[in-house]
């Protein structure tokens, strides 16, 4: 516990906040690789530690909006950590796998292997601007682009057809013309690939690039566009599918099945 809390201590980049201190593997007298030093001997102990860290301001900003809404933090948790619990095997786990969990403005994820969280990040592109590109590209407001995007959606613009269209009148009065469904794929397709071509580089930094046999496991709201299964195959080459919950929930489980929660339920397991 010493050697995990003097890890804390290193020295971090300005304005910056430790969230979690991982310990991946120990070092005794020089002797290392130890998963669980427990019962050992030896005169200095070391440890291997992934270290994992916020924003100072990020983190003051949402202390500040959960104080005022009259609620006590127990803990800050980075969300892929806790939607793991929920998502992910302990044979996922082992074996490798990555999840990621495309939110509103950001994208993060997990990478495990031998049970351990072995790399982790966030990139600041999330499934809103996927609905801000559509905006832009068919001169709309937000709000029809983001119906757009939840209800024509599809992240594979060559199983598209040129000839099938939206007609904009249906979806707001005061919008006029048509909008090819294909050209809506196709800015989606380039946004969703943008994500995993730099997930795709982290992986291959710590060289896992096409190598988690687990594969990918999706979550978050932008898992919900339809094609992104494929899409994610193509792109980093592993197998993908979205996330369910693996232990047995109560209640609204038709609702709670939806990946939008899974964060939810996994910090309440947490």
């Amino acid at each position: 516990e010493k050697a995990v809390e003097a890890a804390r201590m290193v020295p971090n980049r300005p304005n910056r906040e430790v969230l979690h201190v991982i310990p991946e593997t120990f070092v005794i007298d020089g002797q290392e690789e130890i998963k669980d030093p427990t019962g050992m001997t030896g005169i200095r102990l070391e440890v291997n530690a992934l270290i994992i860290s916020s924003s100072t301001n990020a983190i003051k900003s949402i202390t500040r909006a959960v104080d005022q809404s009259g609620m006590n933090i127990n803990e800050i948790v980075f969300s892929p950590l806790a939607t793991a619990k929920i998502l992910l095997s302990k044979r996922q786990m082992d074996i490798g796998v990555i999840l990621i969990d495309i939110g509103a403005s950001s994208t993060s994820f997990a990478i495990f292997e031998e049970g351990d969280l072995i790399q982790c990040g966030v990139i600041p592109i999330g499934s809103t601007h996927i609905t801000n590109d559509i905006a832009i590209g068919l001169r709309t407001n937000i709000e029809i682009a983001d119906t757009i995007k939840l209800k024509y959606g599809y992240a594979i613009p060559d199983k598209i057809s040129e000839k099938e269209e939206i007609n904009l009148n249906k979806l707001d009065k005061n919008e006029e013309g048509t909008a090819s469904i294909k050209y809506i794929s196709e800015i989606i397709e380039a946004r969703l690939n943008e994500i995993f071509t730099m997930i795709k580089g982290y992986l291959k930094n710590i060289d896992r690039d096409g190598n988690l046999p687990a594969g990918i496991v999706l979550t978050g709201g932008g898992a919900k566009i339809d094609g992104i299964v494929e899409l994610a195959k193509s792109t980093m080459c592993l197998p993908t599918q979205v996330g369910k919950p693996i232990v047995e929930i109560s209640g609204l489980v038709d609702k709670l099945d939806d990946p939008v929660y899974a964060t939810s339920i996994g910090l309440m397991l947490y």
